[in-house]
């Protein structure tokens, strides 16, 4: 894993966070560590682990549930900005030639994102559009908010599917977040690190089945399937 040194010599005075292509590690330089009290003395939080040099000091990359120590103390984007971004990746979709796709965890604004398109005309492919309750920053009801409205399927008209809910078992093997049963051979005393499982996945689960939503998993490991 690489460590934050070269990122704090090139950036040394302004926070820097660098999500990992997958979305289950980033890496920070010293300045973020500084600015979210990371340090040597700080505890892994649960679901999450922060990689460590010998001496205990954090290296600067974060896995899976300790990737929020940093990320929300960023400002998000603003709404001009947040939907120009968008509107963008679309067209550029839909100039590849593809006529759909899946957007595999939507929080509370991506989806005024989406609507606000729609409305406008300016939807380019059909979005089939996953809910991601544990994690959107909207609302701690953002739960009780999907129920209420109920699964959107695609209709007619409406190129924008909201029947979904995306949920989380694991992280990734790369950064060593997904669970398995056995410990990395390149890390033995690690094997991977459960997110929702159990009492809480089923907690989750039953009222969004019972409701017709579909559930997606992110399940990678052996242990968390």
């Amino acid at each position: 894993f690489p460590d934050h040194a070269a990122l704090s010599a090139a950036v040394p005075g302004h926070p820097v966070y660098l999500r990992r292509v997958d979305g289950h590690a980033a890496l920070v330089n010293a300045a973020a560590l500084s600015l979210a009290g990371i340090s040597a003395a700080t505890p892994d939080p649960p679901g999450g682990r922060l990689e460590r040099r010998a001496d205990g000091t954090p290296t600067g990359v974060l896995v899976d549930g300790a990737m929020t120590l940093v990320s929300r103390l960023v400002p998000p984007p603003d709404l001009a900005a947040r939907r120009e971004r968008l509107r963008l990746a679309l067209a550029h979709c839909a100039a590849a030639g593809l006529t759909g796709a899946h957007d595999a965890g939507v929080d509370t604004a991506a989806v005024g994102d989406y609507r606000a398109l729609l409305a406008a005309g300016q939807l380019p492919l059909r979005i089939h559009a996953m809910w991601d309750v544990e994690t959107d920053a909207a609302a701690t009801g953002a739960l009780q908010a999907v129920l209420q409205a109920g699964p959107q399927p695609f209709d007619s008209t409406v190129h924008l599917a909201l029947r979904t809910v995306k949920l989380y078992a694991d992280g990734a093997l790369g950064s060593r977040g997904a669970a398995l049963l056995a410990p990395y051979t390149d890390a033995p005393e690690q094997s991977g690190l459960p997110q929702c499982t159990g009492p809480e996945f089923l907690a989750l689960v039953t009222p969004l089945h019972d409701a017709g939503f579909q559930i997606a998993t992110h399940a990678i490991g052996d242990a968390a399937n």
